[in-house]
């Protein structure tokens, strides 16, 4: 998935902050450097960011700090060219970007957008940025939506639930027969044969 915050309009004393995303966003906080001489007085939502209403910004040292939440579900839909934040003040043409972080509209996910312009000058580290997944990578700064999907029994990059074989669920292999029960593991290099032999028939994907 594709997420950027950016500079739409500056000038000295409003600048219009901009974000595309490709999936909902029910969470914004933003961290935006001061250094260069600019003054901020006020920070309110931009025209597209009805669905968070919650707007709250404060300094702190030479970082403006900007964060919006939906407090009843409700999200950003997804967009290019949307009109998230105005901010006033004075010298604002200097502003630029130290971090950002989104959320999805239940705060589960989180994810890192490219920021223009970025402070730092450096490229993002794309990757999946999960920890609960396979392909996590620790070194990546963006999500680039490689992160393997979860299954129904909440695991990154899993296949479950399966069939047991009296036809119920599961999502642990030894629950189909009570718990700690079966000497089958799931996923282990014997696990359709020691199915087979112990209860009578492979299990069904």
């Amino acid at each position: 998935m594709a997420y950027s915050i950016y500079i739409q309009s500056s000038g000295r004393t409003i600048t219009e902050l901009g974000m595309d995303c490709s999936s909902p966003i029910g969470g914004i906080q933003l961290s935006l450097d001061l250094s260069g001489g600019a003054t901020v007085t006020n920070v309110v939502g931009g025209i597209d960011a009805g669905a968070l209403p919650n707007v709250s910004w404060n300094v702190s040292g030479n970082s403006l700090i900007i964060t919006a939440i939906s407090m009843s579900g409700n999200a950003i839909q997804t967009g290019s060219n949307l009109n998230i934040f105005s901010i006033e003040g004075v010298g604002l043409n200097s502003l630029c970007f130290n971090i950002g972080i989104l959320s999805d509209q239940l705060g589960y996910n989180t994810y890192y957008p490219t920021l223009d312009p970025d402070c730092g000058g450096t490229d993002p580290v794309l990757g999946c940025t999960d920890p609960n997944c396979p392909s996590y990578n620790p070194s990546a700064t963006q999500d680039d939506g490689s992160c393997e999907a979860y299954d129904e029994c909440g695991e990154c990059g899993g296949d479950g639930p399966f069939q047991c074989p009296d036809g119920s669920f599961e999502c642990i292999a030894s629950d189909c027969f009570g718990g700690g029960s079966s000497p089958c593991v799931k996923g282990g290099d014997n696990w359709p044969a020691c199915m087979e032999q112990f209860h009578g028939e492979p299990p069904i994907k």
